[in-house]
């Protein structure tokens, strides 16, 4: 599986928001982030390219008659 370029550092501001969550809250925001992860993770991949057609191709003209 290849690598993904990705860092998060939650501030200072975010860590006490989390603290003053009840426990039923975390519970709710890791099960949202599980559901994500598994959402993603079934995801089809996407290239940038896929909707660019390759040089060999070239545009179509007008439709054959």
């Amino acid at each position: 599986m290849k690598a993904i370029d990705f860092y998060y550092s939650p501030t200072d501001e975010d860590l006490r928001a989390y603290a003053e969550l009840t426990p039923l809250e975390r519970l709710q925001r890791l099960d949202n982030l599980r559901r994500f992860t598994l959402m993603v993770r079934e995801a089809r991949t996407v290239f940038p390219t896929a909707a660019e057609p390759s040089p060999a191709e070239p545009y179509p003209g007008k439709p054959a008659d």
